[in-house]
């Protein structure tokens, strides 16, 4: 195996609590319209609404905050105060997704830790932006599959990062991420090692084997093979 010189990381759900930011930011919406709007609009109908759109071939052509606000348009439709009702909402929805951004406890204690041995990098789906939080300054880069039109599962987005970043070869790269398909499938289609953050000891009843598994993220301090090659 070649030596480890690189580590990415997953954000949503394996940094960062984003179903808790999420669950704030359609209360907050549901809440605004309700209060200004006067209209009952579940967090559920919301997210409803959302993922039905991005399943979509305009949808899926879409950046994640347009898809919100076209989400908010639909339900908002025939609405005679519309435009004004669909700022105020994004705005409501933007300050909570944004603003309150929770960090996994232990998260900034072990990036700190190996970002003295190895480079890290970011590669996500979302739009959760570590540079405004606690982990500012840890990644060498962060790859956005909304900014470069490439989203997990799909392998090549690895190969976008090694590219940015010229690593040779992917053995080189060991990634961390919660989602059995969109991160460990992804990565290891990539040629990386793969570490299966689990921290609910959720069962694999796929045929995705992960390089390794763990319940917390401090116990990535311990893998040999992270302690080989810092």
């Amino acid at each position: 195996m070649a030596d480890l010189t690189h580590i990415t990381f997953d954000l949503d759900e394996t940094l960062f609590d984003f179903r808790r930011t999420l669950d704030e930011a359609l209360q907050a919406t549901s809440q605004y319209l309700e209060r200004v709007g006067h209209l009952c609009v579940s967090p559920a109908q919301l997210q409803k609404t959302r993922d039905a759109i991005a399943q979509t071939p305009q949808g899926r052509a879409m950046k994640l905050l347009e898809l919100r606000k076209a989400s908010l348009e639909h339900v908002l439709r025939d609405h005679p105060d519309k435009t004004r009702l669909v700022k105020g909402a994004m705005q409501a929805f933007e300050t909570a997704r944004f603003g309150n951004v929770y960090l996994y406890p232990e998260a900034q204690t072990v990036l700190r830790a190996l970002s003295g041995t190895h480079t890290l990098v970011a590669v996500t789906n979302g739009n959760t932006n570590p540079e405004s939080t606690d982990l500012a300054g840890l990644f060498e880069t962060i790859i956005f599959a909304e900014d470069c039109g490439i989203h997990k599962p799909d392998p090549r987005i690895f190969e976008v990062m090694m590219h940015r970043l010229g690593i040779d070869t992917p053995k080189a790269v060991l990634h961390v991420g919660d989602h059995l398909i969109n991160d460990i499938q992804c990565a290891a289609a990539a040629g990386c090692v793969t570490v299966w953050f689990n921290p609910n000891a959720a069962p694999n009843t796929t045929p995705i084997a992960p390089t390794y598994e763990i319940r917390t993220l401090t116990e990535l301090l311990q893998l040999d093979v992270l302690r080989a090659s810092g």
